[in-house]
């Protein structure tokens, strides 16, 4: 009986390999197409990073549809506009609050409707197709995003870069490079 020298052995998965698998499968699932791997674990890796990929995009994520949250124990006004009164804070006095210290900042202001005065920095929608307005915040790098509903898309249109305005929106807190405030209108 002849033995074929160019047969390799079976690989086995271990455990930490599963793990990177099960949490991690855009990385690891691409290492089961080493030699060794059987068909089976093969398929059943690849068919674990299909499914991981396509609840990634069918599950809408928690920073594009937020969750209804409390302040101080009172429901936040989903709409900024129905907010009895919002204390008044400009562009760069929330910019400087947010670059001193993020956590004060989001104790002071995260969830809570605010009116922002500002000058218009840029006119856009991101990758969901949201519109907001950037507003210059005072630093090189961190603009506040003020996102808009459809509905506004009319008045966001006829916005200039350059522009003063003051807006009304519920603040989200501090997102790469960036302050969200969101539900926003024009006041």
């Amino acid at each position: 009986m002849r033995v074929d020298a160019t047969l390799e052995p079976a690989r086995d998965i271990g455990t930490g390999f599963l793990l990177g698998i099960l949490l991690f499968p855009l990385v690891f699932s691409w290492f089961l197409l080493r030699k060794g791997h059987s068909a089976v674990s093969r398929a059943t890796g690849f068919a674990w990073l299909a499914l991981f990929v396509t609840l990634g995009f069918v599950v809408p994520s928690a920073s594009v549809h937020p969750a209804p949250a409390t302040v101080a124990g009172s429901p936040r006004p989903e709409d900024p506009a129905m907010a009895p009164s919002a204390p008044r804070v400009t562009a760069p006095a929330l910019h400087e609050a947010y670059e001193r210290n993020e956590v004060a900042a989001d104790a002071r202001f995260k969830g809570r409707v605010v009116e922002i005065v500002g000058v218009v920095s840029a006119i856009s929608k991101d990758p969901y197709d949201n519109l907001f307005v950037a507003i210059q915040g005072g630093g090189a790098t961190m603009d506040i995003h003020a996102y808009f509903d459809e509905a506004q898309g009319g008045q966001v249109a006829s916005l200039k870069t350059g522009q003063t305005l003051t807006i009304r929106g519920r603040v989200d807190g501090y997102v790469m490079a960036s302050i969200l405030v969101k539900a926003c209108r024009l006041v």
